[in-house]
């Protein structure tokens, strides 16, 4: 199995396009082999990093400052 870490997201998902396109081309063929064994789970592979990154930038916590206060509360 292939190391999809040090690949760009950009990278994983035109692979992703790759592996899929070969897939379809199977079943339209009915070649259920180990070819389309092979391809499957590589796809499956793909949907996992991909699903890793996104799951990490989602709670990844920003450095940003905290935003200004606009309320209409008077401040003394």
């Amino acid at each position: 199995m292939q190391d999809f870490h040090n690949l760009q997201t950009s990278q994983l998902v035109d692979l992703l396009v790759e592996h899929t396109a070969i897939i379809t081309k199977l079943i339209s063929e009915k070649k259920f082999d180990e070819e389309y064994d092979r391809h499957k789970l590589l796809v499956k592979a793909i949907q996992t990093e991909i699903d890793f990154r996104k799951t990490n930038i989602d709670t990844t916590p920003t450095t940003a400052t905290e935003p200004p206060d606009f309320s209409t509360e008077n401040k003394t």
